[in-house]
């Protein structure tokens, strides 16, 4: 079979290597391209899906892009496999070998000019797992954090758990949010509605993956789907990009952040993906998608190399659903004052919590992997190090960092008198003065 190209849109406790951003570059094309591609059937920006030979998929189009309501249960999974043993910076010391993210929720674009989403959403990655509770809409992020990381402790923020909080939005959640590999900070407030509905238009007609085969078809959910699988069209994306770029400058050649615009950074983060392989199965009956299967490496050169894979299930199309704003929401901004009005702790203690946090992920790197079974000599290690310099420059003082072959403690006195401690033993907690043992206790 020739293939055919259509625009569905690329989704892009032990810390590892320097992947930070290798991480937000995969997930966000991973994200895009399962979020993206159900939205974009609706949404129609699939007009060019298949004007010749499949019947099937052509339909699925005329079908699904009358859609109004969907629900979806995605699972991100990202796995870092390490190349070397260099050290991580404090960046991705935050960041585990393993994450798993997965959310489970309804969109409801009825009004595409406030399209509303309401779920669950948790994060296993160690010391930043948690699980909160989401919901958008008119305008404003509603979340309601129902397990809390262990970093919060760090920060004062136990208080807000199991209640709502609400962030208000530049823009309400609209049709052109969808737009691939187009940031919203500051393209959604500083375009035009007619310069938006053109880059629609541009996306409409671009090509993002090239359908490979038809594969056997399978039963989904209880959905008997035909199988397709895909691949990432680099050059499709690539003159979207470009013709992107050359629309924007120009409209906004009197606007210093439009006429500087520039997606190169994208253009170059789509040659170190390699394995892509792409899955999607659309229900015989509705015609509409029933699963998305993504998975793709990228290398961050010497370092490591990440695999990144994502499921997303879809059902319940066109099934209405209800979502309104959560009762008794406390905005976000006076939450933060209160806190910091109540604890009158300086925001460079918080900062010194933060990093005596980091300092665990990077004593677990040193047991598992440079030195396996053994945090002897952990205090010492340069990582170690520059952690407790960064306390040292928030106003950390008396910093005490024990070590034996099974365990580690490290202290330190805080600018508002306190001493703040972290140990092998999972603990972060205020303690009466300098440890003198390798532990809180």
């Amino acid at each position: 079979m020739e293939p055919n190209t259509t625009n569905i849109a690329p989704a892009p406790e032990t810390p590892k290597k320097k992947h930070g951003a290798g991480i937000i570059i995969a997930v966000a094309v991973l994200l895009v391209l399962a979020g993206g591609s159900a939205y974009a059937y609706t949404a129609g920006y699939l007009d060019s899906l298949f004007q010749s030979p499949d019947k099937i998929l052509h339909e699925s189009l005329n079908t699904a892009r009358l859609a109004k309501q969907v629900y979806a249960d995605t699972t991100i999974t990202i796995h870092t496999a390490a190349n070397s043993t260099s050290t991580s910076s404090l960046a991705s010391s935050f960041l585990p070998a393993d994450i798993t993210v997965t959310s489970k929720g309804n969109v409801d674009m009825a009004d595409s000019a406030n399209i509303k989403t309401s779920g669950t959403f948790s994060v296993d990655a160690g010391t930043l797992s948690g699980a909160f509770d989401v919901r958008s809409l008119d305008k404003t992020l509603y979340f309601r954090i129902t397990q809390a990381p262990a970093l919060l402790s760090a920060f004062g923020l136990g208080q807000i758990i199991n209640k709502w909080v609400s962030l208000s939005l530049a823009t309400a959640t609209s049709s052109f949010s969808s737009v691939p590999l187009v940031p919203q900070t500051g393209l959604a407030t500083a375009l035009t509605e007619e310069q938006k509905k053109h880059i629609l238009e541009i996306a409409n007609n671009a090509h993002f993956i090239t359908f490979k085969e038809k594969e056997a078809s399978e039963e989904i959910n209880g959905v008997d789907s035909y199988h397709f699988t895909f691949d990432l069209d680099k050059e499709g994306i690539k003159t979207y990009l470009s013709e992107l770029k050359t629309y924007i400058n120009e409209s906004g050649k009197n606007d210093s952040y439009l006429s500087s615009w520039d997606p190169s950074p994208i253009e170059k983060s789509l040659d170190k993906i390699q394995n892509f392989s792409g899955n999607i199965w659309i229900g015989k009956k509705d015609n509409l998608p029933s699963k998305i299967d993504t998975s793709l490496s990228l290398s961050s050169g010497a370092d490591s190399t990440l695999t990144v894979r994502l499921v997303s299930l879809l059902k319940d199309w066109n099934v209405p659903t209800s979502i309104i704003a959560p009762e008794g929401a406390v905005s976000l901004q006076n939450l933060m004052h209160t806190t910091m009005q109540s604890s009158g702790a300086p925001v460079e203690d918080s900062n010194s919590k933060s990093y005596l946090a980091t300092f665990r992920n990077e004593a677990e790197y040193y047991y598992e992997g440079q030195h396996p079974g053994n945090y002897a000599g952990v205090c010492s290690s340069q990582s170690a190090q520059n952690i407790l310099d960064q306390v040292k420059e928030n106003g950390g003082t008396s910093i005490t960092c024990k070590d034996t072959a099974t365990t580690y403690g490290v202290s330190a006195k805080l600018i508002d008198g306190t001493y703040w401690c972290v140990d092998s033993n999972g603990n972060a907690k205020a303690v009466k003065g300098s440890i003198t043992t390798p532990s809180c206790n």
